[in-house]
Order: C-alpha cells, then structure tokens, then sequence
C-alpha cells in the first residue's frame, strides 16, 4: 500500500472485507466480491475455467459459523494474546475458517488465491497484523 501511493496520483487504500461486521448477525459476502471481475477468477487449468463458491458453506449442527458474532470474538481473543505467536496461534483459526466458510475454491489450497475474494479476506486479516 505504501508503494502504491508514493507512485499514485493521490492516497490510495486496498480494499477488504470485514467478517467480523455486517449489517445482519450473518457472515456475508462484501458487494464488490459480487460484482464484475470480483466475482470469479480465471483458474490455470483447465483452460477456461474459473473459481466458484458456495456460500455459505458450514456445517447445519453448527449455525453459530456463519455469525459475526462468532468471528468477532475469535478476533477478540486473538488480541487480548500478549505475545505474537499466541496472537498467530489465535488469529489463524478465524482466517482458516472464513477459507471454508466461502467454500469450493477458496476452501483449497491449491487454487483459493485465484478467487478475487482471496485478497480481500487477506488484506483484513494483514489489517489485523498492523
């Protein structure tokens, strides 16, 4: 980000989604990952192929991973930690969890950072690290 605006015309700031807030009690998916280009993203193989999604996708016994609430306080406790790798050790499980939660490509190693929506969970998620 800091590259960016000593290169830019004016201040500049990455997009992201925040999981942890929305206008319902609901995780819900950012508006701008349902427009356009963030929509999907083209994959290597095969050719012509681009990511999908499910979402939500988590398990009908535990309703409470689709809360805000829920993500909420796993950031809570991630930051009450008084040393980085506790706080590492805390933070990875909502960031895991938001992979699955998304589902089908984001959900996979392999081919999650081809879905748009891959930078947004992670620009949050360095937001938190600042």
């Amino acid at each position: 980000e800091y590259s960016m605006n000593q290169h830019s015309y004016g201040a500049l700031a990455m997009p992201y989604w925040d999981w942890t807030s929305s206008p319902t009690s609901d995780v819900i998916l950012p508006a701008l990952a349902l427009q356009g280009e963030w929509t999907n993203g083209p994959l290597p193989s095969p050719p012509g192929g681009v990511t999908k999604r499910h979402f939500p996708n988590y398990p009908s016994k535990h309703p409470e991973l689709k809360t805000t609430d829920y993500f909420r306080g796993l950031v809570k406790t991630s930051f009450k930690q008084t040393n980085y790798v506790q706080f590492n050790q805390q933070i990875v499980q909502p960031h895991n969890m938001i992979h699955v939660l998304v589902g089908k490509d984001m959900s996979t190693i392999q081919y999650a950072a081809y879905d748009p929506i891959f930078y947004l969970h992670h620009s949050y998620v360095d937001l938190q690290f600042a």
